[in-house]
C-alpha cells in the first residue's frame, strides 16, 4: 500500500497559507503532466538546484517526501520519476484538488495566489 502524501506536514513547513497553496499547485501541475503526457521525459525530471522549483515546492522537506510518494526519485541533484502507477498519481492529484477546494484560499484566479500564477503563466506563455 502506498504512503500517503504528507499535506498535512507540508501545510506546517509552509510559512503562509499562500505558499500552501503554491506548493499544492506546483505538486498539482508535476502529476497532472505525468497523468496527460506520460511519454515525454522532461516531465520526468527535476532538478533540486531549478530556482522556481525550490521556492514553490523543492525548499520543504514535505514537498520533496511528497515527490517520492508519487514517484519521484533524488539521484545527485535530479528527482527522476520512476513511477508506474497511473491509479496513484490520479488519487494523489485528486487529494490535493480536493485540499484546493476546501482550503482558505481557495477562489482560482481572482484569489492573489491564482493571479499570481496566471501572470507569470500569461509572460512565459505569451497569452
Amino acid at each position: 500500500m502506498a504512503m500517503p502524501l504528507p499535506l498535512g506536514v507540508l501545510r506546517q513547513e509552509c510559512p503562509h497559507e499562500e505558499d500552501y497553496e503554491l506548493a499544492l499547485r506546483t505538486l498539482h501541475t508535476y502529476i497532472s503532466r505525468l497523468l496527460d503526457h506520460p511519454n515525454v521525459p522532461k516531465y520526468k525530471a527535476i532538478s533540486r538546484h531549478n530556482a522556481s522549483f525550490h521556492r514553490r515546492l523543492g525548499r520543504y522537506e514535505a514537498g520533496r517526501s511528497c515527490l517520492e510518494v508519487i514517484g519521484y526519485r533524488l539521484y545527485d541533484a535530479m528527482f527522476r520519476f520512476e513511477g508506474r502507477d497511473t491509479n496513484l498519481l490520479t488519487a494523489a492529484r485528486a487529494r490535493i484538488e480536493a485540499e484546493l477546494a476546501n482550503g482558505p484560499t481557495a477562489g482560482g484566479p481572482s484569489s492573489p495566489i491564482g493571479a499570481e500564477v496566471g501572470v507569470k503563466r500569461e509572460r512565459y506563455y505569451g497569452h
